[in-house]
């Protein structure tokens, strides 16, 4: 894990707290369900941590730091072809 990885994981977490996850995968029309098998992980867990009563950690933090910022890109790019 590098320093990248780390700042991945800390805006997930932001993004978390904040709802801008969940408002990402709904803008997106990504269920729970589609976004934990990208992750690999339950839709409930994605659902339990949009919530905050859980918080990814270790190398599930950091694959779902990498979706995320997958998701962004897509979504960016999803507006400049608007």
């Amino acid at each position: 894990m590098d320093t990248s990885d780390l700042q991945k994981i800390a805006e997930a977490h932001q993004a978390l707290a904040t709802g801008d996850a969940r408002a990402l995968r709904q803008s997106l029309r990504m269920s729970v369900l589609d976004l934990g098998a990208t992750v690999g992980v339950s839709g409930a867990a994605i659902s339990r941590w949009e919530c905050g009563k859980r918080t990814p950690h270790g190398d599930t933090a950091l694959r779902y730091a990498r979706v995320l910022d997958m998701l962004r890109r897509v979504a960016a790019s999803v507006e400049v072809q608007k």
